[in-house]
């Protein structure tokens, strides 16, 4: 899945941050949209500019946030991520022109590159959003979830799952050291015994991540789930 493929999203925004480095020049010097210019300048005499508007944007992305691991993130929050970073990134490189000014630079060409950016990663990110989210939902790049607790947290866990079929995930059952609670199913929901069985239930079915949902009181049973998870390399929550 793409959110999992750190290296390609930055490459993929490093490209379009090009382009829109690019459009932006056409704009500003072909076209001369907004403002005319009375100098001719060619596109590889940018380059050091680019380049340093290119790598500022995707540091600044980096700090900000834009590329942590995060299952189906809002294309809200992603946007507030990339607009922020993008605001930034034009601000440090219009500085850079103004304390070393170039022989070649326009400040209107510098701030268009930043709001097609924005546009551009926008628009990526929506069709990716879309493309995941109908993959989940035919159970490609599906998470295994197994619930630990099947109180009332714990169902709440699971009907979340099951409403929100687009983040990805799928429940493979719930275990919890209530006799009745584990062995008794919750609906399509398995139980699949006590907390003792989560070595063995880990192992044979293919865990991704553990959702913990016992009370605070619990705390020796919460700490010991989380180092077995650690032990298995199984994302715990």
């Amino acid at each position: 899945m793409f959110t999992k493929s750190r290296p390609l999203n930055v490459l993929i925004d490093a490209c379009l941050i090009n382009i829109s480095f690019v459009l932006s020049y056409v704009m500003r010097y072909d076209w001369q949209w907004f403002r005319e210019i009375g100098f001719e300048a060619r596109l590889s005499d940018y380059w050091p500019i680019q380049l340093t508007f290119t790598l500022t944007l995707l540091v600044l992305y980096q700090l900000d946030g834009v590329y942590a691991n995060r299952r189906a993130p809002s294309w809200l929050d992603q946007m507030y991520a990339v607009t922020n970073g993008t605001a930034k990134g034009v601000i440090i490189v219009l500085a850079f022109i103004f304390i070393f000014r170039p022989l070649t630079y326009s400040r209107l060409l510098i701030l268009q590159a930043g709001v097609i950016t924005i546009i551009l990663l926008g628009v990526a990110r929506w069709t990716r959003g879309l493309i995941e989210a109908r993959l989940r939902r035919k159970g490609i790049g599906v998470a295994r979830v197994l619930i630990v607790g099947a109180g009332e947290l714990g169902r709440a866990v699971m009907r979340a799952i099951v409403a929100r079929p687009e983040l990805g995930y799928q429940c493979i059952g719930f275990v919890d050291d209530d006799p009745e609670r584990g062995a008794t199913n919750i609906g399509r929901f398995l139980a699949l015994g006590s907390l003792g069985c989560l070595p063995d239930i880990i192992g044979r079915r293919a865990v991704d991540d553990v959702v913990i949902t016992l009370p605070w009181s619990a705390q020796p049973k919460i700490m010991q789930v989380m180092r077995l998870c650690e032990t298995h390399r199984v994302r715990v929550h």
